[in-house]
């Protein structure tokens, strides 16, 4: 499946801003959710090691930010990708993906977190995984409002 993050803030049918209790239902269009009671949240774990998971923000009923983690298995069944502008963010090389999105957009980083404008009021954060010295491509990839 293609997930094309640049309709952003909307991700396929689940959007930034939307009620929570109707996140369910509009995670189907990625495959089954599934409750996750120690983050509190849906989250659909695709057969091609990708998972997605809509988090609430301070109110508590509304979608603050969408997140995307991950290592994308090359033979998986159903494989996946995740873009912006064209460009592959989970199977990429990581320096490759800052160049090209700075070759178009202010990229800033802070602390192994790249983070650029999506759409006004919307940042894409493309995160490192933490528990690796030099990690090859990115683990997380959040869609969030810019001042969540």
């Amino acid at each position: 499946m293609l997930i094309d993050l640049d309709t952003a803030p909307a991700v396929g049918p689940v959007r930034l801003g939307m009620e929570y209790d109707r996140v369910e239902a509009a995670l189907r269009h990625f495959g089954s959710p599934s409750w996750m009671c120690m983050g509190g949240a849906w989250t659909v774990y695709r057969s091609s090691g990708l998972s997605i998971t809509p988090r609430r923000g301070h109110d508590n009923r509304r979608i603050e930010s969408i997140r995307f983690e991950g290592t994308l298995w090359d033979d998986a069944a159903e494989p996946d990708s995740l873009r912006f502008r064209g460009i592959d963010l989970l199977t990429l090389p990581w320096r490759e993906v800052v160049d090209r999105l700075a070759a178009h957009l202010p990229v800033t980083e802070e602390e192994r977190v790249f983070t650029v404008e999506a759409a006004p009021g919307v940042e894409l954060s493309l995160i490192l995984p933490w528990d690796e010295e030099d990690p090859r491509v990115f683990g997380q990839v959040v869609v969030s409002f810019a001042d969540a």
